[in-house]
Parts: structure tokens; sequence; C-alpha cells
């Protein structure tokens, strides 16, 4: 077995078009931040050597690397024609019931009404909006 140190040789090329959209979108970030590449380049945790590379297209940006990239500075890379960003997720809520519920719709509101064991009745107003 070969040491942790060797690496596995490529089996595919790295997309030309990858290559260049991460390029950009580094420079896009660089120059809205007024960051200089040294600065760049300990924010993504990588040398300055590697930022070079990405920047210039002879490197392919590693999974980590680019997770960083996403997460912590909220980089965007336009590739083939497609958005790739990280966003918060919405908050969810979910409910398990045991029981059967009531669901009430009016026009400004839903209402569900879940019945358990009397006297105890809870009741959960939902408000949802349809984005158009």
């Amino acid at each position: 077995m070969g040491s942790a140190a060797q690496q596995k040789p490529r089996v595919t090329e790295a997309d030309p078009a990858f290559l260049e959209a991460v390029s950009v979108a580094l420079k896009r970030y660089r120059d809205k931040e007024k960051v200089r590449d040294a600065e760049l380049a300990q924010r993504l945790g990588v040398s300055t050597s590697a930022l070079s590379k990405y920047m210039n297209q002879k490197q392919l940006i590693g999974g980590a690397t680019l997770a960083r990239a996403f997460t912590e500075l909220g980089i965007t890379v336009t590739y083939r024609g497609k958005e790739i960003s990280v966003r918060a997720a919405p908050e969810q809520v979910s409910f398990s019931f045991d029981s059967p519920c009531l669901l009430e719709e009016r026009s400004d509101h839903v209402m569900v009404t879940i019945k358990r064991k009397e006297p105890q009745r809870a009741q959960v107003l939902v408000q949802v909006k349809v984005a158009e």
C-alpha cells in the first residue's frame, strides 16, 4: 500500500469550464471584498501558490476548499448556466400525531386542531404564504 502522501492519478481530466467558473468566482469575490490574494488564500485555508493555481485555471480546487468558499465566504460559482452556492435552509417544524386532527382552512390561514384524551386539547395555528 502507498502512503497517504501519494496521490492516485486522475481518472478524468478536470472540466476546463469548471476551472474557469471557479477562477471567475474567486476573482469576483477578491475584487468585491477588496482583499489581496494572500488574504483570500488565508480565508480559504490554502497557500497563495494554490490560490494562484485555482485563479489561473491550472489546478482543480479541492472539495474541502470549495466547501469553505461556499459556506464561509458565500461564493457563488456559475457553471454551465447554473449557479452553485450554499444557502441557509429554512427552519422546519414537524409534528407527529398519534390521534386524528382537524384541519380547517380559512382565507387568511390554516388552523390545525389536535385532539387527545379529553380534557387536553392543543391548537396549532399555521399560516402559509405561497410564493408567486
